[in-house]
């Protein structure tokens, strides 16, 4: 818990749906009034729209903050790490795994 003792500071976290800056955690502060002085930013994450990669295909997505998808690789890709996309609390995806193009051979001619 929290000590309600004077000049005593307790961090605490954002709601749902926001996240708190790195830099300026939400706290609050127990004053020599016997008050609460309260600090700290959260902002409303943002959105991502639907995931898109040139070598991945995602269905189901939620584009949620903070969330995780796991695709596959499209057409003519085989997959050595499974592709996943993450939505960032900037409304952007970050994405990780790796697809690489099939190699097929020509027509044998002689």
């Amino acid at each position: 818990g929290c000590s309600t003792q004077s000049g005593h500071t307790c961090y605490g976290s954002c709601k749902s749906g926001y996240s708190a800056s790195t830099t300026n955690r939400p706290r609050a502060t127990c004053t020599s009034s016997g008050s609460w002085s309260y600090a700290g930013t959260c902002t409303k994450d943002r959105r991502c729209s639907t995931p898109y990669h040139s070598q991945f295909t995602f269905s189901g997505c939620s584009t949620q903050s903070g969330s995780t998808c796991y695709g596959s690789c499209k057409s003519g890709y085989t997959q050595t790490n499974r592709p996943r996309a993450t939505c960032t609390s900037s409304g952007s995806w970050s994405y990780a795994g790796t697809c690489t193009k099939d190699r097929r051979c020509s027509t044998p001619y002689h």
